[in-house]
């Protein structure tokens, strides 16, 4: 169809055709926009498989979350929150699967970087560098590689819920306490890891 209408273009969010998948909502109360982000959301994980993260502190996405497949995790001080940074899934290029160890050191360190803002610092060069030196050791301890395989034991067993698997099932991955447990252990980075004890199992601010 062939229109020689004029075409509008809103100065304020650019042309068309965005840069980049960012987007940013804004509006006022009631104006709709948690149903455009959760039209968007459901859509999207419909038509294309893509996962999605909230943070929702006033528990509006539980429904939608759950309806979805997804899992709700409430982050409480002083309570397991169920949340392993160190957990890692496949990425994927075209049609080919892989492990992609480097993107989780970023994480990585952007979370520790995070913890470590509330401290009014930064990370140092040394600290920096431990962090990739001891995630990359974790998962080689673990004979986790860039193949899809290496997530997994090569027999089937007893699970940590007690119930048995036949065939292949995951390996147990590294936590934060590993971490901190080896960048205590390695003499380094001191003040980072006596920062982190908070955020261990069994301690106020705890991960896993």
């Amino acid at each position: 169809m062939y229109t020689n209408a004029p075409v509008y273009v809103d100065t304020f969010i650019g042309p068309p055709t965005l840069p980049n998948p960012h987007v940013f909502i804004c509006g006022t109360s009631g104006g709709g926009k948690s149903v455009a982000l959760k039209t968007l959301t459901a859509r999207n994980i419909a038509t294309t498989g893509c996962g999605a993260f909230f943070i929702d502190v006033e528990g509006e996405y539980t429904n939608l979350t759950r309806m979805l497949g997804g899992k709700v995790i409430k982050i409480e001080q002083g309570k397991s929150a169920g949340v392993n940074p160190f957990e890692i899934e496949p990425d994927k290029k075209g049609n080919k699967q892989f492990i992609n160890i480097l993107d989780k050191v970023a994480e990585i360190r952007a979370l520790l970087g995070t913890i470590c803002r509330n401290y009014g610092r930064t990370l140092t060069g040394t600290e920096n560098t431990e962090i990739e030196v001891i995630v990359n050791q974790l998962y080689a301890e673990k004979g986790i590689t860039s193949d899809v395989n290496s997530l997994f034991e090569k027999k089937g067993g007893k699970l940590d819920n007690g119930k048995y698997a036949i065939g292949r099932i995951p390996k147990k991955m590294p936590t934060l306490t590993d971490f901190q447990k080896k960048l205590k252990e390695r003499g380094n980075c001191e003040e980072l890891s006596n920062i982190l004890v908070p955020f261990l199992k069994g301690n106020s601010l705890r991960y896993v």
